[in-house]
């Protein structure tokens, strides 16, 4: 669930409570979210967006090999490429997101260091 879902959610629960109808919804909505929901999607953006970095054609081997769960020959028979071919770039591909993403995370650190300097923390 998101962060504005669930903030509406609330408003909504405690607008009811105010006119006393909160009784009348389901106990399901009072349950805070799983914080590995929030885990969850916030990695699945951070990949979406280091795959999105990719070149076409090592975005295509990624894709097939780690999200279709073809092997290595198969890929290479889709893509018309031998299969050492394949290997290197998903090799390459795969150091490339990890820099992005190692990149991602230092630049998140820093600017949340560098905000909480600029409010006097």
């Amino acid at each position: 669930m998101s962060a504005p879902t669930r903030i509406g959610i609330n408003l909504a629960i405690s607008h009811l409570r105010r006119q006393k109808l909160a009784r009348f919804l389901p106990a399901r909505l009072y349950v805070a979210p799983d914080r590995r929901d929030y885990d969850r999607a916030e990695a699945r953006d951070v990949v979406e967006k280091a795959l999105a970095e990719l070149s076409p054609k090592l975005r295509a081997a990624v894709v097939l090999h780690y999200y279709e769960g073809l092997t290595r020959e198969e890929i290479a028979e889709v893509l018309g490429v031998p299969a050492g071919t394949v290997a290197s770039r998903i090799a390459k591909a795969v150091a490339i997101m990890r820099k992005t993403i190692g990149s991602d995370q230092q630049a998140d650190s820093t600017r949340s260091s560098s905000e909480g300097a600029l409010r006097g923390r």
